[in-house]
């Protein structure tokens, strides 16, 4: 495999308290930390596009989730794949922006995601997690009181169930 990660950077600066980095289990959840205090931000909405070419399904999957704190925040979101899926990108929107992410060196992205974060700006990063089909996703500084909407794309191989 190829060591590298997805990552965006928002134009967008402001100031987030440094965060206490704790291990989330795998929920499809954002988690939010924040000075040492770990809460689970419940899933408000999610939306599946999938288009079938033949036998393989592209699909995109756009979960919406409200940040009710007052706070700027760090999340960590956990999305398990199919081991046969192939995480093709993400997106996440928040106040009028969209961050996209750019495939990068695994240390050039985690770099540029701390950077962007202690420059104030709202910053985002995904990975596989170590010898698992988990796809975490890390957002840092996002605006109190806003709504944040990640957007997932893989494609898979289509199965068809019709002469089962």
């Amino acid at each position: 495999g190829i060591n590298a990660e997805y990552m965006g950077i928002s134009k967008n600066k402001s100031k987030m308290r440094r965060p206490e980095a704790k291990r989330v289990s795998g929920c499809r959840c954002l988690a939010m930390f924040q000075l040492g205090t770990f809460e689970h931000i419940p899933l408000k909405l999610i939306d599946y596009n999938v288009r079938i070419y033949g036998t393989v399904a592209e699909v995109e999957v756009t979960q919406t989730y409200q940040n009710t704190s007052r706070a700027k925040i760090e999340t960590d979101f956990l999305f398990p794949m199919s081991p046969d899926a192939s995480f093709s990108g993400f997106e996440v929107h928040l106040l009028n922006e969209v961050i996209k992410g750019q495939v990068k060196p695994k240390q050039t992205a985690l770099t540029e995601y701390e950077e962007a974060k202690q420059d104030g700006k709202t910053a985002a990063l995904a990975h596989n997690e170590e010898a698992s089909d988990i796809m975490r996703i890390r957002i840092g500084n996002i605006p109190g009181n806003s709504e944040v909407k990640v957007v997932i794309r893989y494609v898979e191989m289509a199965v068809s169930y019709t002469h089962l």
